[in-house]
């Protein structure tokens, strides 16, 4: 029972313990007992055996030893006679004994990496805008933004005097302004927009956003002129003074969701 190991666990007649967990299938004289089953074998790996240490021990010379006979010379490999007591006067042998050093090689960390594919990589730049302020003419402008070549290079000056800091984004002031214009005149779609000036739907709705109150005081201040009731009156059209007699400014221009 100790090798079932299970704690409140009580056997009766009807008890019987599974042949999976005797090696032979069943109770046998060389496994009488059964063996826990995970499903799944369990491999013991050996041990790392420890590791040898060396003791030096001091070697001890007796002094009794004799030393060790020295091989005898023959006589023919002695090809000249050698005065013993006059080595210090005797002149230093000299011998020619070459240098080594490696080979050298510039840039040898190339032949290291051995033959390993190679494919070339184009240079990643911006794509260039279709429509470019500096690239309109006169009649590109008039098309695109309803203003000539003159009054939009001056609308953009008087512009830069209400913007105190201008968008920061990678398209110049005057394709901002180029952009925003093409927008109110001829009601593109930022997609379409941001195609042509090579950036995204988002960055053409920002730039337009950032412009839009920039322009409403440009036109507040410098533009729109309010006159006088009396001269409103005398100049209003025929066609107004029947259904809106108070009629102020009159506006004549494309309807475009902003």
């Amino acid at each position: 029972m100790k090798y079932i190991n299970r704690d409140g666990f009580k056997p009766n007649k009807n008890t019987w313990v599974c042949g999976i967990h005797f090696p032979d299938g069943r109770p046998t004289r060389e496994n009488p007992y059964p063996v826990l089953i995970m499903g799944y074998e369990c491999h013991v790996t050996p041990a790392r055996p420890p590791p040898k240490r060396r003791c030096l021990q001091p070697l001890h010379l007796n002094s009794t030893t004799e030393p060790e006979a020295e091989p005898e010379v023959e006589p023919e490999a002695m090809e000249t006679d050698v005065d013993v007591g006059n080595l210090e006067n005797m002149p230093l042998q000299m011998c020619d004994v070459g240098t080594q050093w490696p080979d050298l090689c510039d840039h040898n960390y190339s032949f290291s990496s051995g033959n390993k594919p190679m494919k070339d990589c184009g240079t990643q730049t911006d794509p260039t805008p279709s429509v470019s302020a500096q690239n309109l003419n006169n009649k590109d402008f008039i098309f695109y933004t309803g203003l000539c070549a003159d009054s939009f290079w001056q609308l953009l000056r008087v512009l830069l005097t209400f913007c105190s800091q201008p968008l920061n984004t990678k398209l110049a002031i005057h394709e901002q302004c180029l952009l925003v214009l093409m927008r109110l005149c001829l009601g593109l779609l930022f997609t379409d927009l941001g195609k042509r000036f090579g950036v995204s739907r988002s960055t053409a709705s920002e730039i337009f956003t950032f412009c839009r109150p920039i322009l409403a005081r440009f036109m507040r201040e410098k533009v729109i002129a309010w006159l006088p009731r009396d001269t409103l009156n005398r100049i209003r059209p025929k066609s107004f003074h029947k259904n809106d007699p108070k009629a102020t400014c009159i506006i004549d221009c494309t309807e475009v969701f902003v």
